[in-house]
């Protein structure tokens, strides 16, 4: 067994992993950054046979080209992963012990007023399948954003962005595109 040093608790702690919340500033400073591109952001492992199989049994999927990869290299020419996984390939885990994590998306980088978000829609173009094997990566850029508006939700900006996702090659296998709702919720 290793024993615990000094160095590995420095390393552990958690001041240095904190989460944060979206960048806060007017509408006219989050205006300004539309059009500008995220970094990119890689996945940490690539697409496999056995997430593939845990996501389908929880959905109760049985289409065979996530079950036989016989079956699916003859209709798709190799292995493939189901469309709904697409994000679950770049995301990254929720914790690493040497590291920082999380997204690196323009949503939360706009400074808008509002402390919290909400997904209004997800329309996801598919330009081919995803393999087996590869790792994706992506970047997203906001290219809208509305004036303040007042839901039952609160006050805030519609926000829309436009994610593309690549293969390592640079193949864009999709592009989605999300509107989201940034606001401050009503008091109770």
């Amino acid at each position: 067994m290793a024993r615990k040093t000094k160095e590995m608790d420095d390393n552990m702690d958690d001041s240095t992993r904190k989460r944060t919340g979206p960048a806060t500033g007017t509408y006219e400073q989050g205006k300004a950054m539309l059009g500008q591109r995220s970094p990119v952001n890689f996945g940490t492992h690539p697409v496999s046979e056995v997430r593939i199989a845990q996501f389908c049994t929880v959905i109760e999927d049985g289409n065979l080209s996530y079950w036989n990869a016989a079956a699916s290299a003859r209709l798709w020419g190799r292995p493939v992963a189901p469309p709904a996984m697409l994000q679950s390939w770049t995301l990254p885990l929720p914790w690493l012990p040497d590291r920082e994590v999380g997204p690196d998306f323009m949503l939360m980088k706009l400074p808008l007023p509002g402390s919290s978000i909400i997904n209004v829609s997800t329309e996801t173009v598919y330009h081919r399948p995803v393999y087996i094997g590869e790792t994706l990566n992506f970047w997203d850029v906001a290219t809208e954003l509305s004036e303040q508006k007042e839901t039952r939700l609160g006050i805030g900006h519609f926000v829309t962005t436009v994610a593309t996702y690549q293969s390592e090659a640079g193949e864009t296998v999709a592009t989605c595109t999300n509107v989201q709702f940034r606001f401050e919720p009503r008091s109770a």
